[in-house]
């Protein structure tokens, strides 16, 4: 985890989480590409990869290994998770939960927007992301 996913976990995440299940962040001896966050939910389990970026950046990169891991997931029918904090300088941060479609195929932070399940302004509403990653989209 880059020093950005590490602070939006302790700053965002960590306490925060506990509100809707038991979460973990995941040390990665556990295997090339394993996600940032493991949590329970309901006695469902959950993986959350965590992404930093700013505007400036314009990108939400994904390496090889974690591709892999998303695609390998969605071949067995599993729905991963990409929680991704953009921040910016004259505004609040945003927060895109990507689960449904994560574009492994780009970097491009407008396409990552455009596909995002939903997106926060401010803050991450915990019941919301409850439900998408027990129930996925309601779109």
């Amino acid at each position: 985890m880059n020093k950005g996913e590490q602070k939006f976990w302790r700053n965002d995440l960590q306490e925060q989480l506990k509100q809707i299940g038991a979460a973990s962040r995941v040390e990665n001896g556990a295997g090339i590409g394993t996600p940032d966050v493991h949590i329970i939910i309901n006695g469902q389990c959950h993986w959350i990869e965590l992404k930093y970026t700013t505007i400036d950046e314009g990108k939400v990169t994904l390496r090889p290994s974690q591709k892999m891991w998303q695609k390998l997931c969605r071949n067995h029918g599993y729905q991963t998770a990409v929680l991704t904090r953009v921040d910016c300088s004259t505004r609040p941060a945003q927060y895109m939960l990507n689960r449904s479609e994560v574009p492994v195929y780009t970097d491009k932070l407008e396409v990552w927007a455009w596909s995002a399940d939903v997106v926060w302004n401010k803050n991450i509403d915990m019941f919301e992301l409850k439900e998408y990653l027990l129930h996925g989209a309601q779109k």
